[in-house]
């Protein structure tokens, strides 16, 4: 029986397939400007990033959002233990 997925799973599923889809080099160096921002700032946005002069995505511009959540969750999971 197939499984119906919901909205936030599927909406989560598309985030995934565009950071993945954005290639691994590009995806470091979000990363890495992320947590410059991050570092540097109380907040920011992703239009923070791209202002920041972070190239454009060789994929879906979307996977920036991939990689802010990626970024947030180690956070977490590092300043919980």
């Amino acid at each position: 029986m197939k499984t119906v997925k919901t909205g936030p799973e599927r909406r989560d599923d598309g985030i995934r397939r565009a950071e993945i889809g954005a290639g691994p080099a590009w995806r470091l160096r979000a990363e890495a400007r992320v947590l410059e921002l991050a570092r540097s700032r109380p907040a920011f946005t992703t239009d923070s990033v791209w202002l920041s002069g972070l190239e454009p995505c060789p994929g879906d511009p979307r996977a920036l959002g991939g990689v802010n959540r990626t970024v947030t969750d180690a956070a977490a999971e590092t300043s919980a233990r």
